[in-house]
Parts: C-alpha cells; sequence; structure tokens
C-alpha cells in the first residue's frame, strides 16, 4: 500500500519504482521530509480533464512527453510542499520545546555550566561513598562494643538500649545524607537535558557538515573541469587568430575571438568563487586596495543589483587600505554579507516590511569594510550565535551559505 500511486479514473496506472523521487528525502539530511516507505497517497486523474497524458500500451506508466513532463513538475510541487510542511512544523515544534525547557519559573536557581554539574555530580559520588564508609565503620565499631559489653558481665538494660538507639539514629542520619546527595536537584536535572539537547544539536550539525564536504568535493572536480575547458577555448582561440592572419577574413573572426576571450574571463571569475576550497589556494594571499577590490565587486555585480531592485552605495576611504590577504577567500564573505542584505530587503517587501529605498552600504575605514542595509534587521534571538556554524534564520536552512 505504501507510496504514491497514480488513479486514472479510478484504476491505477503502474508508475515504475520511486517515479515521485521520495528517496531523495532520505539523503537530503533531514529527519523530517517523506519516506518511501511510510507514505500513502494518489492523484486522481481523469480521462475528461487530463486527456493530454497517454498510457502506456501495458498500463506501466505514461508516455514521456510535455503532458507528462507538465505533470510529473507539477507532482514534484505537491510532494515539495508536503515535506516542507511536515519539516517547518516538526522543527518548529522542536524549536518551541526547546524555548519551554530553557525557560526559568521564578524562583529557580540559575542555570550553569552543564559540565560543572556533572563535576558536582562525580564529587558528591565521591563524598557519598566517603559517608557511607564511615557510616558502616562507626555502626559496625559500636555493635561490637555493645557485644562486648554483654560478655563481660550483665549491664543496666537502659544503658544498653540508649546504646543501641545512638547506633540506629546516627545509621538513619547517614543514610538521609546519602539520598539527599543522591536525589538530582532541578539544576542537575536541567544541566542533563541541555547536555541531550546540544549532542541532538551536533548530530545534525554534522549531517550538515558531511554534506558541506561532499560539495566541497564537487566544487573542486568543477574547477578542475572548468580550467581543462578553458585552456581548450584559449588553444582555439589562438588558432582562429593564427589562421585569421593568413586571410581568412580577420575583421569578421576577431570579434569572435574577443567574446570567446571575455568568456574566458567571466568562467575564472565565476571559478573564483569555488577556487578557495581547494587546498593548495587557501594560503595564496595577494596585495590589493579594498577600495579598488570593493568598487570592482560592486561593478561586476551591477545587474543583480538591479535584478533585485537594491541600491548598492560605495563609500570609500580618503587614500588607501592595502592589504595582504587570500582575494577569492575575502570575496566569498563579503559576497555572502551582501547577498544576505540582498535576501532579506526582498523578503521584508514580501513580508510588508518594505522601505522606501532598499539600500546596501559598504563603507570602506582604517580596519577594513563595513556592511549595513536599511533592512528589518537581525533577529535578537540569533544576535550572539550569528556567525556561528550553520546558523541561519532563513525559512530555508539549505539557502545559506
Amino acid at each position: 500500500m505504501s507510496g504514491i500511486s497514480v488513479l486514472r479514473d479510478g484504476f491505477r496506472v503502474r508508475s515504475p519504482g520511486d517515479w515521485l523521487g521520495l528517496s531523495s528525502e532520505m539523503t537530503s539530511g533531514s529527519t523530517y521530509g517523506l519516506r518511501v516507505d511510510n507514505t500513502i497517497g494518489y492523484f486522481a486523474l481523469t480521462g475528461e480533464f487530463n486527456y493530454g497524458l497517454t498510457e502506456k500500451s501495458d498500463r506501466e506508466g505514461f508516455v514521456e512527453d510535455a503532458h507528462y513532463r507538465g505533470f510529473h513538475q507539477i507532482a514534484r510541487l505537491c510532494r515539495k510542499f508536503a515535506s516542507d510542511a511536515m519539516e517547518n512544523v516538526r522543527r518548529s515544534l522542536d524549536e518551541h520545546a526547546r524555548k519551554l525547557i530553557d525557560a526559568q519559573p521564578a524562583g529557580q536557581v540559575p542555570l550553569t555550566d552543564p559540565l560543572d554539574e556533572v563535576e558536582k555530580v562525580a564529587k558528591a559520588s565521591t563524598d557519598i561513598k566517603a559517608i557511607a564508609d564511615k557510616a558502616t565503620e562507626d555502626l559496625q565499631r559500636g555493635l561490637m562494643e555493645l557485644e562486648q559489653v554483654d560478655r563481660e558481665g550483665p549491664v543496666d538494660p537502659e544503658v544498653s538500649r540508649m546504646k543501641a538507639m545512638q547506633l540506629a539514629n546516627a545509621a538513619i542520619a547517614a543514610i538521609d545524607r546519602v539520598r539527599e546527595d543522591i536525589v538530582p536537584n532541578s539544576s542537575q536535572n536541567a544541566a542533563i537535558r541541555r547536555l541531550r539537547q546540544s549532542v541532538e544539536d551536533r548530530q545534525e550539525q554534522m549531517v550538515s557538515l558531511y554534506e558541506s564536504a561532499a560539495v566541497g568535493l564537487s566544487a573542486r572536480g568543477l574547477a578542475h573541469e572548468l580550467r581543462t575547458h578553458l585552456a581548450e577555448i584559449r588553444q582555439k582561440a589562438t588558432a582562429i587568430q593564427n589562421a585569421s592572419k593568413g586571410g581568412l577574413g580577420e575583421h569578421n573572426i576577431l570579434p569572435l575571438i574577443r567574446s570567446i576571450r571575455s568568456s574566458c574571463t567571466a568562467i575564472s571569475n565565476a571559478a573564483a568563487l569555488i577556487d578557495p576550497m581547494l587546498p593548495r589556494s587557501r594560503s595564496l594571499r595577494d596585495e590589493f586596495d579594498v577600495n579598488e577590490f570593493v568598487s570592482e565587486y560592486l561593478e561586476n555585480r551591477t545587474l543583480s543589483f538591479e535584478k533585485s531592485g537594491v541600491r548598492a552605495v560605495h563609500v570609500p576611504i580618503g587614500g588607501q587600505l592595502r592589504v595582504r590577504v587570500n582575494r577569492p577567500r575575502l570575496l566569498q564573505v563579503l559576497d555572502n554579507l551582501t547577498r544576505n542584505s540582498t535576501y532579506w530587503l526582498r523578503r521584508g517587501s514580501l513580508l510588508g516590511q518594505a522601505v522606501t529605498a532598499p539600500t546596501v552600504t559598504i563603507e570602506v575605514n582604517r580596519q577594513g569594510f563595513t556592511i549595513w542595509d536599511n533592512g528589518p534587521g537581525v533577529d535578537p534571538h540569533v544576535e550572539e550565535s550569528l556567525f556561528e556554524i550553520f546558523v541561519t534564520t532563513k525559512p530555508d536552512p539549505s539557502a545559506g551559505q
């Protein structure tokens, strides 16, 4: 029964394997998405309204054509909506539960470092053992004294009773002390919850780290492939130029050559964002002026800002600010911060928080550069952790860098 079926006028049209790609949800790093074996659903089609879909002669799916591709695209959107809905609701519930746990009722002892609480528990265990050993030793010594007195001759029963009561009271007092130290208090319970939550958070981050490592490996292969193609394009461009000098219409060929070389430059710039992931590139440093660096960046992304409806302003410093740093990695930082500003400015307009003139400002000063915008601002919940790994408030966590 499991899986997503396609019904045509109530009759099932067999679909080969995991036709909707539910298994991809299982490898996306999320633990909340749809699964092949625990999802049941169907698409109800009719011959009257969906006549463009043509079944294969053996009723094993539909003929691959424009109609089927359109239906398949709609089906994938439905799958994404269902999966995203579950993901967002379940993650929000987890986040809400976490906030309830972290909330401190009035009068509660403030939370301390969980590791400090663990150390206190370990020390308390040692103290408990010492208390138990001393109580056992005192009790055994008292019993031996009673037996010794009883063997030496008749004694007053009241004296024996009082001695026995003293021993019993001492033992009860020792047991009470041990019991108080054994029972965990509220701060220790809170520390255990925080440790458990921290472990779960780290496990989620590990999954994201593995995915990032996979992206990095792919980027390494892509950078290598780009260089291969670039070398080939330059070779052909040189061959065309040599041929044109032989009288084959140089004025017609040279513009094409310039176009090819411009494409090479554009591909090199695109590869520059991937190149810093390569181990050999991380140690390479260039010396350049930050003013020129920012101006070049904004000039290359003029079209992108225009499409976003965002104005970019560069406030230069008087004179030069020369730095010696890995240029592509600094470009990644500048690009990521600017893209974040652009994203939230655009999203603010969608959420009714639009500003009259959305602007991103990059000011170069003696310490480096400062970026700010006139958007909604940073969520107070992530002010302290904003630059930690994988921290984002975007609806789609995978959309971040």
